[in-house]
């Protein structure tokens, strides 16, 4: 056993770990790489061993997400100069314009910003130029653009994401509303397909953690969808940045702007909602609507507010401009381990190299 507890792997796939229990089954649908479940309930069932430390418990609050948008911004306008990750979505352009809307300065804010910023968002990129916003192209790779710039603060929109509910229904709209146990039942998994018995107990697992932790009932995919976003796939997001810059100046200074416990609390009051709209489906008017109502209070675009729904931003350039493949970093309870691995490995020596990585962490 490790004695080595683990906190974030960046990254590893899950078919090393147990792929039919409730651990496996939920890393599998909704995070796509092995990821600590942040409350340490699913824990239990992974071969990883994981730091067994509990985030708080966030209790439901009725604040309006605008008045958490300024709280948020002026936060982070207190800590110095920032530079935003700008990808032309909806998260990272609310984070923007609540900086805009909340005073920083033309010298405190550096928009990062790569060709696919413009593409998805080519309206408010010319209205920032035109305003003389300070635009910083990334015209080779993130990685070399954020681990140099001289800022106090990095901020990006990761972590809205999981308020909201789960990507995985962008490609499949139509399995939101789909019961927990149609919805498993019809899907074809990588890898080990668990049997009707796992299905049934990894979604009593579910059930039960949800209604004892939250207070919550999970009955529909979308639902279920949220949940492991919200446990689950939150502790890799907002650790992304720390793992991907730990060789860098600026290893420590992302502020993940939607990581607060108020955030968490805010997207608690409103689960109700989730199943009440699909945010994925064909009225691209209801996407993550509240963000967009604040954004137009800065920069008004009816087009943006009825019309703009869910690109994957970062997976656009993810093969050239964001990911090291060759890099595996974990975040432990004694700090961060890196292994590297030839930039020419074949495939099974790379097999070997993340399969003895797995081990030397494994309970």
């Amino acid at each position: 056993m490790s004695s080595k507890q683990v906190d974030v792997i960046q990254s590893l796939p899950c078919y090393l770990d147990n792929e039919t229990n409730p651990f496996g089954i939920a890393n599998i649908l909704f995070c796509g790489r092995l990821v600590r479940d942040r409350f340490n309930v699913l824990n239990q069932y992974s071969k990883v061993n994981w730091l067994d430390t509990v985030d708080p418990i966030p209790e439901p609050v009725e604040t309006p997400i605008a008045d958490l948008m300024d709280q948020r911004a002026n936060e982070l306008i207190s800590k110095g100069s920032i530079g935003v990750q700008w990808s032309g979505g909806v998260d990272s352009t609310s984070l923007l314009l609540a900086l805009i809307r909340n005073g920083i300065s033309k010298e405190d804010l550096e928009v990062l910003y790569d060709v696919n910023s413009c593409t998805e968002y080519p309206k408010l990129f010319t209205w920032l130029s035109e305003q003389g916003w300070n635009m910083h192209p990334v015209n080779t790779s993130w990685l070399q653009v954020l681990g140099k710039t001289d800022v106090d603060v990095i901020t990006n929109g990761w972590c809205a994401d999981q308020l909201f509910g789960s990507v995985f229904f962008y490609q499949m709209p139509e399995k939101y509303l789909m019961s927990l146990d149609e919805f498993l039942d019809d899907l074809k998994f990588p890898g080990i397909q668990p049997n009707q018995e796992q299905k049934k107990f990894a979604i009593e697992v579910y059930k039960k953690y949800a209604k004892d932790y939250f207070g919550i009932d999970l009955n529909v995919a979308a639902e279920l969808g949220w949940f492991i976003n919200f446990v689950i796939k939150w502790s890799w997001v907002k650790a992304f940045n720390d793992c991907y810059l730990i060789r860098t100046k600026n290893s420590n200074k992302t502020q993940v702007f939607y990581n607060t416990d108020y955030f968490q609390s805010w997207a608690l009051s409103n689960y109700h909602s989730i199943k009440e709209a699909n945010i994925y489906g064909k009225n691209a008017a209801m996407y993550k609507r509240p963000l967009k109502e604040y954004c137009q209070t800065v920069f008004k675009d009816d087009d943006f507010l009825q019309n703009k729904s869910k690109k994957p931003s970062w997976n656009a350039s993810q093969n050239s401009t964001m990911y090291n493949k060759t890099c595996i970093v974990l975040k432990t309870n004694n700090g961060y381990d890196v292994y590297d691995a030839p930039a020419k490995f074949p495939y099974l020596k790379a097999q070997e190299f993340i399969n003895e990585i797995f081990t030397r962490y494994s309970k």
